[in-house]
């Protein structure tokens, strides 16, 4: 039947994340079609058999992260600013010397990056799922982003390992699926029906003199871990109270990203661009205890033993991405948007001052760029208007 739904629609009207119109169209939908409706309760038995293995409630981890950031306080003695650019790349962490890059022109790489976030920093163990052995392929999808702080000599003593990271991998990560390159489409309505959801957008401070939307279809990442490798990474770095399991190198571990949209406005003494889609949806092999693999990430990015266990036992892993930033750059700090956490990135261009915004929204994450807007309060509010 023509005018199917994609899965990210069909997850997101499992979680209840559509508007009543939509849910109502699907039901209508799904009524007359049987392909959907296969795929809908495919859906919603994996979704249960996730929700089985994960019956822990997620814990309130403000507390334990305000005690790590207090830490790391009185451990720096001051704090680094970025080096100016006209575009800082982002998300992700944003270290100095980095090269300076448009949202405009990477946008597309980070649909790549918000698979490989979750999954290239493998060699970190960044877990997802409570997994469990003799049970179905974990499937982990991000509604909640936690930001940890590192500290600077965490991070210098990370960048001196010798260690080939390409070695993580059995083979090198590749895209198995979809374009390599987005496609431009004549309106924000044309591309929420490509797309498959719909898109939200900003209140502009005035109309846009221009305006361009771009679409990048569904697609697949893979990659297979080299488990005797991750372990020596853990070795170099000092962590040797865990084990990761052969489990993690079993098979290949895959990342099915949504369709991304991308909508690009400049109007009169501003420029923004707003990045949008569904989270990735990563599957792990069987047999693999995430809650594990979560700790030997904390530990990873330099928390002592007692502090990760106590974090790692407080976070979802089912559905949060844990998110390491530098702790002591000025410019680089944590926001909130609508009650959801954000990173936002700011500098100065010559005359302009620009501003980098990263926040998640249940299953939907955001990306957004801008200058002519002047203070960071300001870029905030705009963020804020997103709907």
């Amino acid at each position: 039947m023509t005018g199917c739904y994609d899965d990210g629609v069909l997850r997101a009207a499992l979680d209840g994340a559509l508007p009543p119109a939509e849910h109502t169209a699907l039901a209508s939908h799904l009524a007359a079609c049987s392909a959907c409706r296969a795929r809908h309760e495919d859906l919603r038995i994996r979704a249960e058999r996730a929700a089985a293995l994960l019956d822990t409630p997620a814990s309130d981890i403000s507390a334990a992260l305000a005690t790590l950031r207090r830490g790391i306080a009185s451990e720096s003695s001051g704090r680094r600013v970025l080096p100016p650019a006209r575009r800082i790349p982002f998300p992700g962490p944003v270290l100095p010397g980095s090269k300076p890059m448009s949202l405009k022109r990477s946008w597309r790489p980070w649909a790549a990056w918000a698979a490989g976030m979750m999954i290239i920093v493998a060699l970190l163990a960044l877990p997802p799922v409570r997994a469990a052995a003799d049970q179905l392929l974990s499937v982990f999808r991000v509604q909640n982003v936690v930001f940890v702080p590192v500290n600077a000599e965490r991070m210098e003593q990370l960048k001196r390992l010798n260690f080939d990271e390409q070695s993580l991998f059995l083979a090198a990560p590749q895209q198995t699926s979809g374009a390599t390159e987005p496609r431009s489409v004549a309106s924000l309505d044309e591309a929420a029906v490509a797309a498959g959801f719909t898109s939200a957008q900003p209140a502009l401070p005035a109309p846009p003199a221009t305006s361009r939307y771009t679409v990048t279809e569904r697609s697949t990442f893979e990659f297979q871990v080299n488990v005797a490798s991750a372990r020596e990474l853990l070795r170099l770095a000092g962590v040797d109270d865990v084990t990761l399991p052969d489990a993690l190198g079993a098979a290949p571990i895959v990342a099915d990203v949504p369709p991304v949209i991308a909508a690009e406005y400049a109007g009169s003494g501003y420029e923004v661009t707003l990045v949008q889609g569904l989270s990735p949806e990563v599957t792990l092999p069987d047999g693999v205890d995430l809650n594990q693999l979560g700790f030997a990430a904390l530990r990873m990015l330099g928390m002592e033993s007692r502090q990760a266990t106590a974090l790692a036992s407080q976070i979802d892993w089912r559905t949060t991405l844990v998110f390491p930033f530098p702790a002591d750059i000025s410019n680089l700090r944590q926001v909130s948007i609508g009650g959801a956490p954000g990173l936002l990135v700011s500098g100065q261009g010559g005359a302009e001052r620009h501003h980098h915004l990263y926040w998640q929204r249940g299953d939907r994450f955001f990306v957004m760029s801008g200058t002519g807007f002047g203070s960071e309060s300001a870029f905030i509010a705009l963020a804020e208007t997103v709907r």
